[in-house]
C-alpha cells in the first residue's frame, strides 16, 4: 500500500467490507479464497482513488515549480544494463501489476487467482501471458535506449 498509515486503513477497510459482503460468500471456493480476493479488490480500490488524488496533487505542484532534471541517473541505469522492474510495473494498471505480483511473486495457482479477479484460469493465463510479453516488450526498449 505504500506505508504503514496506508496498510492499517487499508486493513480496516478490508474488514469493513469482509462484515458487509459476508452473505456474499457462495462456497464456490474456498473461505480463504474468497477472502483474498475480497482483500485484494478492496486495496486496489484504495490505491487506485490514492494514485488519483496524488496525481492531481503532483499535476498542482508541477504548474506552481519547474523540475529540471538532466537524466544522468537513468543514463547511468542504461549504461550499467540495469532494468528498472518497478518502473516497468508502475506502468501497467493496478489490476494487472497485482496479478503479475501475484503470479510470479507469490506463486499463486492460475486456478486461484482466477477465482479472486472473477475470471477463468483460461483468460487467467492470457491475461498473464500477454502481460508478459508487454513487459518484455518494454525492458526490451528501456534496455536498448
Amino acid at each position: 500500500m505504500g506505508n504503514e498509515h496506508d496498510a492499517q486503513d487499508a486493513a480496516q477497510e478490508v474488514f469493513v467490507r469482509l462484515f458487509f459482503e459476508r452473505g456474499k460468500f457462495q462456497g464456490r471456493s474456498s473461505y480463504s479464497t474468497w477472502l483474498h480476493a475480497v482483500a485484494i479488490r478492496t486495496c486496489l480500490t484504495l490505491r487506485r482513488t490514492r494514485t488519483r488524488r496524488r496525481r492531481r496533487e503532483d499535476s498542482a505542484e508541477e504548474d506552481q515549480i519547474e523540475n529540471v532534471s538532466d537524466g544522468t541517473s537513468e543514463k547511468n541505469a542504461r549504461s550499467t544494463g540495469v532494468i528498472d522492474t518497478e518502473k516497468l510495473l508502475d506502468d501497467l494498471d493496478e489490476e494487472d501489476r497485482a496479478l503479475v505480483l501475484m503470479r510470479f511473486a507469490e506463486n499463486h495457482d492460475y486456478e486461484v487467482l482466477a477465482e479472486m479477479f472473477d475470471m477463468t484460469a483460461g483468460a487467467c493465463r492470457m491475461r498473464i501471458s500477454r502481460l508478459r510479453e508487454r513487459l518484455a516488450t518494454k525492458a526490451a526498449k528501456q534496455f536498448s535506449e
